[in-house]
């Protein structure tokens, strides 16, 4: 008798929820009121919270183009640490459709911006690398896209430090630097 019970209460449970199968399909989209989409999916507007404000600027990351020169492109970044934010689009190395235009990047993809500062003049950035990074020298094309992008075209000395190493950089003429300025790359930049 338990054995029946159980049974018929297996085929009652089986039958109502083989009932959710019986959902009529057309095989089509079916069209949905305006006023039954929930949770303002229509809305034209992302969604924000209402704390966050986020400006966001245009900044420039320097790539090399497929002459061999420094080139500027442009990145949209948040407006309240663009130097980082554009340090950070300069390691993420240029788009698949700037890829398709020849550009490339010396700079390595696996540093990470630490901090940011100033003094008298002078923008200090620390950067760090995995260990066993090389501490090489960075090329003139490297040391150069790290200062524009740092730096834009100003007349401002930069100091870069990976892993707390100051960065030796290499200027155009061949000679090695640890505090250099954009100016003194203004001959690896394309016309």
């Amino acid at each position: 008798m338990r054995r029946l019970g159980r049974f018929v209460v297996l085929v009652v449970a089986g039958l109502a929820l083989s009932a959710c199968t019986f959902v009529p399909t057309d095989g089509s989209p079916t069209p949905v009121a305006k006023h039954d989409v929930p949770f303002a999916l229509l809305s034209p507007n992302l969604p924000r919270t209402k704390h966050v404000n986020t400006k966001y600027v245009v900044r420039q990351v320097w790539l090399i183009n497929g002459n061999q020169l420094l080139a500027a492109r442009s990145r949209r970044v948040a407006a309240d640490n663009s130097t980082a934010e554009s340090l950070s689009a300069l390691f993420a190395g240029p788009t698949d459709h700037e890829i398709s235009l020849g550009f490339s990047s010396q700079v390595p993809a696996n540093y990470q911006v630490i901090g940011i500062g100033s003094f008298n003049g002078m923008i200090f950035v620390r950067l760090s690398a995995p260990a066993g990074s090389s501490t090489a020298p960075a090329s003139a094309l490297e040391a150069g896209q790290l200062v524009l992008t740092t730096a834009g075209v100003t007349n401002v000395y930069v100091e870069i430090l990976v892993n707390d190493k100051a960065l030796r950089m290499i200027l155009p003429d061949g000679s090695v630097a640890l505090q250099v300025r954009p100016t003194d790359y203004e001959s690896l930049i394309g016309r």
